[in-house]
């Protein structure tokens, strides 16, 4: 078994890639990034697959097909949500054996399973993940421990900017709550920001956004679920910690351009998989949320949203009205619309 960063450091970069492997573990940004890693090493040969959306047939055409013009003779077929499709597969004994199966035979390409939590030795022991441990690495991409975080948070403001203050690194990881997809958010702003300077306190203060519970990412979620009152709860919550009420109103348009992206390409005739990919969807949670806000969020409705963030954002630079009330009346009123 081995960790998330260490694989990157002597499995990828040596290109000693086994057959089969899992990777397993609740660090989404671990996985995202050997994905993307993956991806940019194989090119055209890089084929991502969800497990809610396979079955074993189509993973086997996956396995036998083969990619035209790609630059690299080998292909990386990657399964993300491997345990929805072993959720479908039952618990039949039969249809485990014909995985396992299956992934015995896989020869020419390179095969990864990524279950979204850290599984347990009892779990690993038994099939499919029994044999796909004896043909390949465990890779373990679980939470890392906040002093190792604010290392890596370190090194890179040290690397690619002016440094960061002991007291603001310690700000920063504990306003990310040590989330390292939301670090790396907040650190790619300090570093626009800031163009070589030092972080301090202050400027954290000012340019970040606090992630986790009350944050935005919650806001976002009430709000396009419909929650007008848990909407106004977590957007008083999210001005009161410190965030601009610019950062909100940024959130909401950038969520909602996402949302009429998607329906726009669905009613081209795109998958929703490939309607995602278009607009730059690739986070899991993501994902997963805009599955559920599509339905009550329709393409009408979210055009309606845009014109009336488009109107506040002007009313707030030329009328200098006050975009806290703003950004309550808005919420209000395209929630009653719904």
């Amino acid at each position: 078994m081995v960790s998330a960063l260490e694989y990157q450091r002597e499995a990828l970069s040596k290109g000693k890639i086994k057959p089969v492997n899992l990777i397993h573990g609740d660090e989404e940004f671990l996985v995202r990034s050997l994905r993307e890693r993956l991806e940019k090493l194989y090119g055209e040969g890089f084929k991502l697959l969800w497990g809610d959306e396979i079955d074993l047939e189509e993973l086997k055409r996956s396995l036998s097909d083969s990619v035209l013009f790609s630059q690299t003779s080998e292909e990386v077929i990657f399964v993300q949500d491997f345990e929805s499709l072993l959720k479908r597969l039952g618990r039949s004994k039969k249809s485990v054996e014909s995985l396992v199966k299956l992934i015995k035979r896989v020869k020419r390409k390179k095969l990864f399973f990524v279950v979204g939590k850290k599984l347990k030795a009892q779990e690993l022991s038994k099939e499919p993940f029994r044999t796909i441990a004896s043909l390949g690495d465990v890779v373990v991409a679980g939470k890392l421990p906040k002093d190792k975080v604010a290392n890596m948070v370190k090194r890179k403001m040290e690397r690619e900017g002016g440094g960061i203050e002991p007291e603001a690194l310690e700000l920063l990881v504990d306003m990310c709550d040590g989330d390292l997809t939301a670090l790396k958010h907040e650190v790619e702003k300090l570093l626009v920001y800031l163009r070589g300077k030092r972080a301090t306190v202050e400027v954290v203060r000012r340019v970040c956004t606090r992630w986790g519970e009350g944050g935005l990412s919650q806001f976002t979620d009430r709000f396009f679920s419909g929650d007008l009152e848990g909407s106004l709860r977590s957007l008083e919550e999210v001005l009161s910690g410190g965030t601009h009420a610019l950062q909100v109103l940024s959130a909401i348009s950038s969520y909602a351009i996402k949302l009429y992206g998607i329906h726009a390409l669905l009613e081209e005739g795109l998958t929703e998989e490939e309607a995602m990919k278009a607009v730059g969807v690739s986070h899991p949670f993501l994902r997963l949320k805009l599955k559920e806000h599509l339905p009550k969020n329709p393409k009408w409705k979210v055009l309606k949203l845009l014109r009336e963030l488009h109107r506040t954002d002007l009313e707030v630079k030329t009328s200098y009205k006050d975009l806290g009330k703003a950004l309550r009346t808005l919420i209000t009123g395209y929630l009653l619309s719904l």
